[in-house]
């Protein structure tokens, strides 16, 4: 009971967007604003910090709902390994700043940008949806990145 409770507790606090509203037929409306503000946010940042990236992404049709849907969702589950997830969610929980999360996202994109601005077109979506961390390590140095970003 306590694991749930505490899993719950994390979700509320970083995954809001996910928890059901008080109001059954408000539920998918209220979980897709909050999402759509998470992509619009997210947006914004990775132009702000790599506008080249950016912009390549977005003449190839490819807006973060596309591909950061299942890291927005799961928090990154999905995609990392589970030591790398449980690394980053103690950074989260540590820091206790759902700014820092999108930060976190848009360093893993920036941090993988000659990949991203190199490889062909048709392998672009397919290399940005399997962006992964499999180590505690990758993910404290992309962290860190993410830090770096918010403070500039």
């Amino acid at each position: 009971k306590i694991v749930c409770e505490l899993l719950s507790s994390f979700l509320h606090d970083f995954a809001s967007w996910d928890l059901e509203s008080s109001d059954e037929s408000d539920t998918s409306s209220l979980a897709f604003h909050k999402l759509k503000h998470c992509f619009r946010s997210f947006r914004i940042l990775l132009q702000y910090h790599d506008s080249e990236l950016f912009n390549r992404l977005e003449s190839m049709g490819l807006e973060p709902n596309m591909y950061a849907t299942s890291w927005f969702v799961t928090l990154f589950a999905r995609n990392f390994s589970v030591e790398a997830t449980y690394a980053l969610w103690d950074n989260m929980i540590v820091e206790n700043d759902r700014s820092d999360f999108f930060f976190f996202a848009t360093a893993l994109l920036v941090s993988r940008r000659e990949l991203l601005m190199q490889v062909n077109e048709a392998h672009l979506p397919e290399e940005i949806l399997n962006l992964r961390a499999e180590t505690k390590e990758e993910v404290s140095a992309l962290w860190a990145w993410g830090i770096k970003l918010k403070q500039n």
